[in-house]
């Protein structure tokens, strides 16, 4: 890896016409002002279905693109919809459901309008993504049976992914995929932009798909399931300093076993296929391919549970073996065992160092083949994390920032954390667009485990904060060497 500098931009932080972004033009004006100040990596996050608390690391698809992303300036332009004429830019959170809600049904005005279904560009991607109808059909099963989960539905239509060939096709399974084919395509005009400015665009690969989610339905096999296909064990991490009940993440389990007999066709496949829409790939909790905490369903923390082996080491051997110029991230974070940090180094896979969580932890190994940020998304900005620190900690970090060559001046105490993030020798540094701004504990993306209040629906209501901000960033990539 490069000595470079990213920014964590998800595309729905991005302003538009409906607030948060779209795949459009001012995404594309934002990717410009990024790639002038220097920066070469773009971390987007996943752009999967929006689940539980709008996160996209709840999805109920994993190969799909959340329709809130689809940008509809063309058909507002040709009269074929009505301008909304939604005024945001006096705010800095979005309700991100009201706004997919009215987006759809814009949508699905369009849909109706043009013919589309009829078009031959969209057949052709249909034929070509056989996917996107038997995520139609999912659709077209949940809203015939509630929020019922996929296993108490009747048995026919709990296999029916194994039959899509007798499903008659509507314009509802039609919709679905059509906008799945939209949103790919914008998508993909979208990354090729970014790639001819000069930046990668980086994913994350959330590691568990949603228990009520197509993925599961569709692939039953590759998960642990008892024998009323209901989940045997859920997803979660255990008590630890943070939580005496531990993270009770309700996702469905892999069958390790059954994907070790199939070739870990399905991981392959989640793999490559998220790698087609990115450059480099953080894969999300990438602990769980060595040991994972098998939960049992009926408790209602994660207290009753079990580490379990995974087979992340043949999976990668293989994987690797057929695609050795794969760039992927390993999100290694949270409990982990020596074996963790093994299989990562086996692969030379970068791991992460979260600034936030390393600054006093005189144990972590710090080294060149990592990325550091000042915060992820799931962590405060570093303008909350400084507010919440005592004056003893306050001055510990002082110490440290000097003793890391960044000294006292002029430049406020969270401009000097960045810095020094920059100058690290890790060999790349991302920072957050609220560290760039220096905004506070108000704006910070994810408080993991929460619903409701900000969580993901803070968005940068103005382009022309950035462009203020621009020199600023400019400076510390080119002082930096990165």
């Amino acid at each position: 890896m490069e000595r470079e500098a990213g920014i964590l931009l998800p595309i729905s932080v991005i302003p538009s016409r409906f607030g948060p972004g779209d795949f459009g033009e001012a995404t594309i004006a934002m990717a410009n002002m990024v790639a002038q100040t220097g920066i070469k990596v773009w971390q987007i996050l996943p752009l999967n279905p929006l689940g539980p608390g709008c996160s996209p690391y709840a999805s109920d698809c994993g190969r799909a693109i959340d329709p809130i992303y689809i940008c509809l300036d063309e058909y507002i332009q040709k009269g074929i919809i009505k301008d909304p004429q939604i005024v945001y830019a006096d705010k800095s959170f979005a309700d991100l459901e009201a706004i997919k809600k009215l987006k759809l049904e814009l949508l699905r005005q369009v849909f109706d309008k043009t013919n589309a279904k009829g078009k031959k560009a969209f057949k052709t991607w249909a034929n070509e993504n056989l996917w996107a109808k038997g995520y139609g059909v999912f659709h077209k099963m949940k809203q015939k049976y509630g929020e019922m989960n996929w296993w108490d539905w009747k048995v026919d239509d709990r296999y029916l992914a194994y039959h899509l060939d007798k499903v008659e096709v509507d314009d509802d399974i039609l919709f679905v995929e059509w906008c799945q084919y939209i949103a790919f395509n914008q998508y993909a005009a979208l990354k090729a932009k970014a790639n001819e400015l000069g930046l990668k665009i980086m994913g994350d690969l959330p590691f568990y798909v949603g228990a009520n989610s197509y993925d599961a339905w569709a692939n039953q096999d590759e998960f642990l399931l008892d024998e009323n296909d209901r989940p045997s064990g859920v997803a979660g991490v255990p008590p630890d300093y943070f939580s005496a009940e531990g993270q009770r993440w309700g996702n469905v389990l892999y069958d390790w076993a059954y994907m070790k007999e199939d070739g870990y066709t399905f991981w392959k496949d989640r793999v490559l296929n998220a790698y087609k829409l990115f450059d480099i790939l953080r894969i999300d909790h990438f602990r769980a391919f060595d040991t994972y905490w098998n939960i049992n369903p009926d408790s209602p923390t994660a207290i009753d549970g079990k580490w379990e082996q995974a087979g992340g080491d043949e999976f990668f051997g293989m994987l690797f073996a057929e695609h050795p110029d794969l760039k992927l991230i390993a999100e290694d974070l949270g409990e982990m065992f020596p074996s963790v940090y093994a299989l990562r180094d086996k692969y030379n896979l970068p791991g992460m160092n979260v600034f936030q969580f390393t600054v006093f932890d005189k144990t972590f190994d710090k080294r060149k083949n990592q990325v550091i940020y000042p915060g992820t998304h799931d962590n405060n900005t570093v303008v909350g994390w400084l507010d919440e620190m005592s004056p003893e900690q306050i001055t510990d970090l002082e110490h440290i920032l000097e003793a890391g060559g960044i000294k006292k001046g002029k430049a406020k105490l969270n401009k000097r954390v960045i810095e020094y993030c920059f100058k690290s020798e890790c060999d790349l540094c991302i920072i957050s667009l609220q560290d760039i701004l220096g905004l506070g504990a108000e704006y910070r993306l994810n408080t993991p485990g929460g619903f409701g209040g900000h969580n993901w629906s803070y968005y940068l209501n103005r382009l022309i904060k950035f462009a203020d901000a621009m020199p600023y960033l400019k400076k510390l990539v080119k002082d930096s060497g990165r």
